[in-house]
Order: C-alpha cells, then structure tokens, then sequence
C-alpha cells in the first residue's frame, strides 16, 4: 500500500508524492506518465526483479498511474484533496492490459484446434 505523509496543510494525510513514484514532474503529460508507468513497473514486476520490495513498489507505481491518468483524480490529487481517490485496481491486471494481455476476468482457455491430415498408408 502507499505510505500516507502529511498534506501541504500539516495535517491532512497526504499519499508519497505520485509524480515521484513514477520519476516524472508533476506538470508531466499523459503520454510522458504512461512511458513512466511502463518503464517503472517493467523494472520492478515481481516476476524480473526479486528485491524484497519490487512488489509493493510494482503495485506503488501501478496505483500511481491508476490516479494520475484520471484527469478528475488528478486534479483532486494536485489540490490536495486526497481522500478516497485512489482508484480500486489489480496492479497485475492492469499491466497485462497495458502490454497487450486480455484481464484475468475475461480470458479463457484456448480451445484445441483438430485438423484431419490426409495420410496415405
């Protein structure tokens, strides 16, 4: 889960700064956080790196980029108006749909193909 901190304010809780998650600038454009969100989350996906915290750090960046790529949540997020923004997602989910991959929730097994060849004996 991501760390809280404290506002701008001192006392509203703040999540860790997004925009750092993702190694980008806050005035950062939607194309510009998507190529961060992919870069971050192929480095740290728990299935290439097995540092300790790759997983969370996955899951981090994967939240991250759930909130900043929503312009209303974003916005929210920007005016520190933190509370219940965060979006509810599948961090694995959520890559696979990006590199491709069809949801866990709606893939099926593949159905075997039966193809009659001609054989002469």
């Amino acid at each position: 889960m991501l760390i809280l901190g404290t506002g701008s304010n001192g006392a509203t809780p703040k999540l860790t700064n997004l925009y750092h998650l993702l190694d980008v600038p806050e005035d950062a454009t939607q194309e510009e956080l998507l190529r961060a969100y992919k870069r971050v989350a192929a480095v740290f996906h728990p299935s290439r790196n097995r540092m300790a915290t790759a997983k969370e750090r996955f899951e981090n960046a994967t939240l991250a980029w759930c909130l900043l790529r929503d312009v209303e949540r974003r916005k929210r997020y920007d005016r520190d108006e933190c509370e219940a923004v965060l979006p509810e997602v599948d961090p694995y989910e959520e890559f696979s749909t990006l590199h491709g991959g069809v949801p866990r929730k709606g893939r099926t097994k593949p159905m075997d193909t039966v193809v009659e060849l001609p054989t002469n004996l």
